[in-house]
């Protein structure tokens, strides 16, 4: 019998089932921003910060030094904060500042705020008709007292009043950094138990650009505020830019209105430390590294001492004869022992903490051989 053979049978794979994908729906109400709409928004953002900083901006672009910089925001900024001010955007701004606790109308270097005195006496000045010879605890200890200039003379005049726990001796120290050196150091030579010592030197300031910060301004407040028997003044480093008057106008650093509009300004500063009876040291600037500032620094040295000499009671200290070698910047020198010691700091501008120690020695040995400070203020 003849039998017939099964036909072969192949498996096929089961074919998937597909379904056409569904696109996912955005939720309602969520749209994407375009690109140009987003960047609408950003330049709206950008212009109404800018109308609303722009007085600001202004400011302290006028505060900044002289030069094309300068020059180039206070051209930008000037029409946008006219702008603003039209809109009523910069008394907004002034009110939010207030609010918080800013003076919009400060200047950009900041404000002194000199602490009060803890005794205020009725005399600031001695009539010289009544004055005693200096008694014995008044001379000079030459191990106290190190190198201030032979040609100092003790004028009994303004001699210094004897103070006491509960009637200090009040000194400030005022200027630029490098005063605020100066005035650590100072810090530490005098007797706290009877000198009332107060730090008002301010970093990056200086006499030719009050527009930033106005030191006769403060020095006025320190007046009325404190009434300091002496103030130690040390400033001129950041001098060497264009004074730039209320109005805009700019004299440029090195002429010769510059020069008078500067010994001006330091009478100005000399008449208001020394109004109510006060004595001044002034410390001139000393030998700088850089060979033009080095210059630049005589320059102002010699306008500090023309300008002391006419206030019998200020001294001028000069800094520059005592801490340089044969007129020339060393880094090293004597200090107040009598050692060798690297004096000047590695800027080539300020001093290293024995330099400010000699040299705020050599201060207070002004005071002591000029007005008859008490050795009693010296501390140990």
């Amino acid at each position: 019998m003849k039998t017939l053979d099964r036909p072969e049978t192949t498996e096929t794979e089961p074919v998937e089932e597909t379904r056409p994908r569904r696109r996912r729906r955005r939720p309602r109400g969520r749209r994407a921003a375009p690109a140009g709409r987003v960047l609408i928004v950003m330049l709206v953002g950008l212009v109404l910060w800018l109308l609303l900083a722009a007085p600001s901006l202004k400011r302290s672009a006028e505060a900044s030094p002289d030069g094309a910089r300068r020059t180039v925001s206070v051209a930008v900024l000037t029409p946008i904060a006219a702008a603003s001010d039209f809109l009523g955007l910069e008394s907004a701004t002034d009110a939010v500042e207030r609010a918080i606790g800013r003076d919009p109308d400060a200047q950009p270097g900041g404000e002194l705020f000199a602490d009060e005195p803890e005794a205020i006496p009725t005399d600031f000045g001695v009539d010289p008709s009544v004055l005693a010879s200096p008694d014995p605890v008044r001379s000079i200890d030459p191990e106290r007292v190190d190198q201030a200039d032979d040609d100092l003379d003790y004028d009994p005049a303004y001699e210094l009043r004897d103070p006491t726990p509960s009637n200090k001796l009040r000194v400030v120290v005022v200027g630029d950094s490098l005063a605020m050196g100066l005035s650590t150091a100072l810090g530490r030579v005098f007797e706290p138990s009877i000198v009332q010592f107060v730090d008002q030197a301010r970093l990056s300031t200086g006499l030719a650009r009050s527009d930033y910060f106005n030191w006769i301004k403060g020095m006025q407040q320190i007046t009325d505020r404190f009434r300091p028997d002496v103030v130690v003044v040390l400033i001129g480093v950041n001098d060497d830019q264009s004074i730039i008057l209320g109005g805009g106008s700019i004299i440029p650093e090195g002429t010769g209105e510059w020069m008078e509009m500067y010994g001006n300004r330091v009478d100005d500063f000399l008449a208001t430390a020394t109004d109510k009876g006060g004595r001044v040291v002034w410390v001139g600037l000393p030998p700088l590294a850089d060979e033009r500032h080095n210059s630049l620094s005589r320059g102002f040295n010699q306008s500090f001492d023309t300008e002391v000499r006419d206030y019998p009671s200020a001294y001028y200290f000069d800094t520059y004869k005592r801490f340089s070698n044969n007129g020339e910047y060393a880094p090293f020198g004597r200090d107040a022992k009598g050692n060798v010691a690297q004096l000047r700091g590695g800027d080539g501008v300020h001093f290293t903490t024995t330099g400010y120690d000699t040299l705020a020695r050599e201060v207070a040995s002004v005071m002591v051989k000029k007005w008859g400070l008490t050795q009693k203020a010296i501390a140990d």
